[in-house]
């Protein structure tokens, strides 16, 4: 999706922290890492109201996952847990940012592919309900 170019740099600011407080950005470098905004709402007077981001990781290695099925459940939820960690800021309306409140609505499990003890994909959704605090 097309983000209005006075928020462009803002956006981008917010996938950074996601993704350098996560350790996501470190661990599986941008050739293994895609962060796109999904979906971007203003709500008049050049406030915004909502933005989702999509987070797909490639080659993630899941440890004994072709032997133990429930490994695939534990590292998919230890990878969501770290983004709420990390995704836990407030945004307000003119996409100030403070990390003493929160305004992340919550982080979805999107889609994944496995093949024996890796995820080839592996895909979260990050919502915001920007000037909302949770």
């Amino acid at each position: 999706m097309r983000v209005p170019s006075q928020y462009t740099t803002k956006v981008e600011k917010i996938k950074n922290i996601i993704l350098s407080r996560s350790g996501l950005l470190t661990e599986y470098g941008l050739n293994n890492l895609k962060m796109e905004v999904e979906e971007f709402y203003e709500s008049g007077d050049n406030e915004v109201s909502e933005i989702v981001f999509s987070l797909k990781l490639n080659d993630v290695e899941c440890s004994e996952c072709d032997f133990e099925p429930e490994q695939i459940g534990k590292t998919i939820s230890e990878l969501r847990d770290r983004l709420t960690r990390a995704a836990s800021f407030y945004i307000s309306p003119t996409f100030e940012l403070k990390s003493t409140k929160s305004s992340l609505r919550g982080i979805l499990f999107y889609d994944c592919k496995i093949w024996r003890a890796e995820f080839q994909e592996l895909t979260f959704g990050i919502f915001y309900d920007v000037g909302e605090e949770y």
